[in-house]
């Protein structure tokens, strides 16, 4: 297993019912176009993801047409102090942690 500490996100997330995080996994490759991710809509702000990839087939977490309906998961995250995620082609871990 792969692991590698990033911090991807601010603590200042509360309350969890009105902030909202998205986020896909992808392989970039520098020499290609960008590529939809998906797109997700809250709060009245729409989010575009995308990243250089050869074939829009080329994610590894969310289905680009699905991201909208799976934001992170803040309040399984704060009280578990983890949440997986996985599918048929990846496994991904996110992590609660306090510095």
């Amino acid at each position: 297993m792969f692991s590698e500490w990033n911090q991807f996100c601010s603590d200042d997330v509360l309350p969890f019912e009105s902030n909202f995080i998205f986020w896909n996994t992808y392989e970039r490759d520098w020499y290609r176009s960008a590529k939809s991710l998906g797109e997700a809509s809250r709060n009245n702000t729409t989010m575009y993801l995308g990243g250089n990839r050869k074939y829009s087939h080329e994610w590894y977490m969310y289905d680009p047409t699905e991201l909208s309906n799976n934001p992170l998961d803040l309040n399984t995250i704060f009280y578990s102090w983890a949440k997986w995620h996985i599918n048929s082609k990846t496994e991904f871990r996110i992590w609660r942690v306090e510095l």
